[in-house]
């Protein structure tokens, strides 16, 4: 009877995972098929009842069998003792020497204990444990000495173990580098598109017709779903290479069409498939956690965060990388291999995704069991920090930030206060001037005050540097350069650093980096003219109805978090839908300050005092009766959630205070983007609303301005009154047909 076989392969990852488990259903769950050259290999499962004849079980010395697991070439049988297994009745007859039971059991536990790594030593544990429990039922164990066994044994159908000595175990080779590939396969023998991949694989499916219809239906779907611009998109169409496949997967949206994600997710595994059958990716390798890992993942109690990190631990077990050895190689390595493996997209996200669970995952632990990643500051990020400046340059801005936001009555120069959105980005662009000065050549000890910093000259030379980063053709200055500008030299001005001569000259540099903006950047329009669609617009103002319902139906089942979740959601876009707030507004409503209610406390409206808002003007509104009885079913219904804080914010965050806004506009752009299809971030809802109002009436500017909250009237014309004239066409097509109908016939 066939046991179980072993082998160490070295696969740019050095992992050594069983070749098979035949006949062994207790062992088959955890055993986990090789790949060779981007094949699987084939798996022999005989009937566990059907005896073996004898020519099955072993092959004479010089016989003819054929094995269906050979050698890898290169690899020499005589370094090898082989293992293999026998019935009572065929008795030894070629030159080898037989073993009894504790025999047996003592050669394996010594093999097994010698082996230098972790994971090694368990695998074999585990094939020297059932060996010795099938010699315990009757079988015995022959030790292969000769090399005319070893060779017939070879070519033998029920190879039995293969177990390498650990003399010829190399140690498994480190995580490439960034840049490096484990897979690269030969692109000009593979076919081009999913037509070719599927007349490619037909001849393996003569059996399994069914399976192989079903895989050139969904070929055949995805084609249509991803080729728009193809009337009749076939999978000859369909490019196979990954990296022109994935940007196409990136660009659709199963909702747009109605189309659940189980079956979006159901097409591309099929696709997948079809690449790993034709050889553009590897077979996913499924990896037994080592203990080591497994004593890391416990701390994990919340389902999607040890999910996170399962598919790490095992891509790390697989090369015997321990929690204490991750650093940013494993990332970068571990990445590859999802490219490779996988039609994951969004693999910026990924990669962010992975870097926080693990980062979690040391939070949890031990205080310094493993070592968190630092955060990656990229190219066109803040890469200075407060912690990374002077004490002292921290506190001046801390001090000239509180006077921004609070200025004196007699504090001309401050005007009034600054929103803290302005505020906000008025510090980014400090930090960010301070890391162009470090790039420039400044120590960071020499950044110890803000006035020395904020000066003409500087300034200058700090746009320089912005330009060379954000330009985007190395010509023309990129749009954030005005506002940057704009706050850097007001800074200079406020803090005195700025004389008569240098005013005529930041007024010149002032206005050639303003650029007028009279329309919408083109990616604003592209999901905008997703909304020229009626049914998709109504689908918007119908979609806070839909999500109510499903917070409904999560709190009947007793699943409080998403039905608190959904709830929040549906009012947050119902919201702003009536009045469309920006998303620092949103998320700051109290409801005990900001709602209007009537003599019985019911509530009637909404009123945002002006200091929470970023022009400084109060914004009110009327709230639909809907709206009400959402708000007010949902404070009574998480009434427990309320009582545990001390403030009294209508989407509160996890801890104290509410929601960050970044995130909370995050979110609904996901959720709005998964039901519909449409990219649709909180800020442009009030394009859309202003968009609708302009398309229906050319002259509604004002209702626009008090619908936005805009200061000045001219803001509103000028970035939203000019986008689009389709009222004022329409009256003008019919001015004209007045004017020619004069006359008569």
């Amino acid at each position: 009877m066939p046991l179980a076989a072993y082998k160490t392969t070295q696969n740019n990852g050095a992992d050594m995972a069983p070749l098979l488990f035949a006949d062994l259903p207790d062992q088959r769950r955890v055993s986990h098929l090789p790949v060779t050259n981007g094949r699987r290999r084939r798996r022999y499962t005989p009937d566990q009842d059907a005896p073996l004849p004898s020519e099955a079980i072993s092959t004479p010395q010089g016989g003819s069998g054929k094995s269906r697991d050979r050698f890898d070439e290169g690899t020499d049988p005589g370094t090898f003792p082989i293992l293999h297994s026998r019935q009572h009745q065929h008795q030894p007859d070629h030159g080898g020497r037989m073993m009894n039971n504790s025999d047996a059991s003592g050669m394996l536990q010594a093999v097994c204990s010698t082996f230098p790594l972790p994971a090694m030593q368990m695998q074999a544990e585990q094939a020297a444990q059932h060996l010795v429990g099938k010699a315990e039922q009757g079988s015995f164990f022959e030790l292969i000495e000769t090399p005319e066994a070893k060779s017939a044994a070879a070519e033998d159908d029920a190879v039995a173990t293969l177990i390498p000595t650990p003399e010829n175990i190399s140690p498994p080779e480190p995580p490439q580098a960034h840049g490096t590939r484990f897979f690269a396969p030969d692109i000009s023998s593979l076919p081009e598109t999913f037509g070719q991949a599927l007349a490619a694989i037909a001849p393996r499916y003569n059996n399994a017709t069914k399976q192989f219809a079903g895989l050139k239906s969904d070929a055949q779907c995805a084609a249509k779903c991803l080729l728009t611009s193809h009337n009749k998109a076939e999978p000859d169409d369909l490019p196979c290479a990954p990296v022109k496949l994935r940007p196409l997967l990136e660009a659709f949206y199963p909702a747009r069409i109605r189309m659940s994600e189980k079956r979006w997710a159901n097409i591309r595994s099929s696709l997948a498939n079809i690449l790993r059958e034709v050889g553009w990716m590897k077979e996913r390798q499924r990896h037994q956690l080592m203990p080591e890992w497994d004593t890391a993942l416990e701390p994990l109690q919340v389902k999607a965060h040890k999910g996170a990190m399962t598919r790490f631990a095992g891509y790390c077990s697989a090369r015997n990388i321990l929690p204490q050895k991750v650093n940013e190689e494993t990332i970068d390595s571990f990445l590859e291999y999802i490219e490779e493996y996988s039609l994951t997209t969004n693999l910026s996200g990924f990669r962010s995704c992975t870097r926080q669970a693990w980062n979690r995952l040391c939070a949890l632990g031990p205080a310094g069991q493993f070592t968190p990643l630092e955060k990656r500051a990229g190219y066109n990020r803040v890469g200075v920090t407060r912690d990374e400046l002077p004490a002292a340059f921290v506190s001046d801005v801390e001090t000239y930030l509180a006077r921004c936001a609070n200025p004196g009555p007699l504090d001309f120069k401050f005007g009034n206060g600054l929103a803290r959105e302005t505020l906000r980005k008025r510090e980014g662009n400090i930090y960010i001037a301070a890391r162009y000065l470090i790039d420039r050549g400044w120590q960071r000890d020499e950044i110890d005050s803000l006035s020395k910093i904020m000066k003409t000259d500087l300034i200058i030379l700090m746009m320089e540097e912005h330009f060379k980063r954000h330009s985007p053709d190395g010509k023309a200055w990129p749009p954030s350069a005005a506002p940057m500008a704009s706050h850097l030299f007001t800074i200079a001005k406020q803090l005195g650093n700025v004389t008569d001569k240098d005013l005529s000259l930041i007024n010149d540099v002032t206005k050639r980096l303003r650029r007028r903006r009279n329309v919408f950047p083109e990616k604003t329009r592209e999901r905008l003219a997703a909304f020229d669609d009626i049914k998709v617009l109504k689908s918007l103002f119908a979609l806070p109805k839909i999500w109510w319902k499903r917070a409904q139906k999560f709190l009947r089942e007793g699943q409080l978090a998403r039905a608190f979740t959904w709830a929040k959601r549906a009012i947050a876009l119902d919201i702003l839908l009536t009045k469309p707030l920006r998303i620092s507004e949103l998320a700051s409503i109290d409801f005990a300050q900001d709602l209007r209610r009537d003599r019985k406390h019911r509530i009637i409206g909404l009123c945002v005092p002006g200091h929470k808002t970023k022009t400084g003007l109060p914004i009110e509104a009327e709230l639909r009766k809907d709206t009400v009885d959402m708000i007010q079913t949902y404070l009574s219904e998480h009434s427990k959630i309320f009582a545990q804080r001390t403030e009294t914010f209508l989407f509160p965050g996890k801890e104290q205070g509410h929601v960050a806004p970044h995130s909370f506009g995050a979110t609904l752009k996901t959720s709005i983007l998964n039901d519909l299809g449409v990219v649709v971030n909180p800020h442009l809802v009030r394009a859309l609303i202003a968009t609708i109002i302009f398309d229906e009436d050319a002259d509604g500017d004002t209702v626009a301005q008090h619908m936005l909250g805009h200061l000045d009237i001219t803001t509103t014309r000028s970035h939203y009154g000019m986008q689009r004239g389709r009222a004022a066409q329409r009256q003008y097509s019919a001015i004209i047909s007045q004017v020619l109908k004069r006359g008569g016939k």
